[in-house]
């Protein structure tokens, strides 16, 4: 019996997450949805008590300030590599990352892991710099830079879920109708969430 501690559980990924390990036989699953991530003793406390084999860390924050952003996406992921590091360093930890690490690519071909990372906004270079974090604080420590994903689950930001609701927001006034979409020139890799949770469970 594999036992996995998942940070954000509440959310769209660490959700699917969570329930997907929850449903199987030969895992248990452990929601930190009570630990606050950016204390380190909590999390060395919830370590100490859960005893995971692996954390799933799918918690962070995708909008808000550089100020923000580097407390729940680089500070919370620092914090949390030192209390494995520290409580549990056999534990396993398995970052979600995100392709907003790597920028944009100029010659327009598929990217690769060792590709050159240039991220182009403070989301993207808070992602960079936690799994930087990450891999010099803990040992066993895999890191997953996942695209856009999409799924059946409206929740979470999809670029197909976002496109819905501004649809269905923008038929409720008068016509004609307009849905305000990011840069339509751009070339986008969509990934299935079955397909995510697919690769964390050969991770783990």
């Amino acid at each position: 019996m594999t036992r996995v501690l998942v940070t954000g559980a509440g959310g769209f990924l660490g959700g699917a997450i969570y329930r997907r390990l929850a449903a199987r036989d030969d895992s248990e699953a452990i929601a930190a949805t009570r630990t606050d991530l950016r204390d380190r003793a909590a999390i060395a406390a919830t370590l100490s008590t859960a005893k995971p084999d692996v954390v799933v860390h799918a918690a962070g924050r995708t909008h808000g300030s550089a100020e923000q952003l580097h407390a729940d996406n680089v500070v919370v992921t620092q914090r949390l590599a030192g209390a494995i590091d520290a409580t549990s360093p056999t534990t396993g930890l398995i970052l979600l990352g995100s392709a907003a690490q790597y920028g944009r690519s100029a010659d327009r071909i598929p990217w690769r892991e060792s590709g050159p990372c240039e991220p182009l906004d403070a989301y993207g270079q808070t992602k960079l710099v936690a799994e930087a974090t990450a891999f010099a604080a803990a040992e066993r420590v895999t890191a997953l830079r996942i695209f856009n994903v999409v799924g059946s689950d409206p929740r979470g930001e999809q670029a197909f879920s976002d496109f819905l609701r501004k649809l269905v927001a923008a038929m409720s006034k008068p016509s004609p109708w307009k849905v305000q979409m990011g840069r339509l020139t751009a070339i986008r890799d969509f990934v299935d969430l079955a397909d995510v949770l697919q690769a964390v469970d050969r991770v783990i």
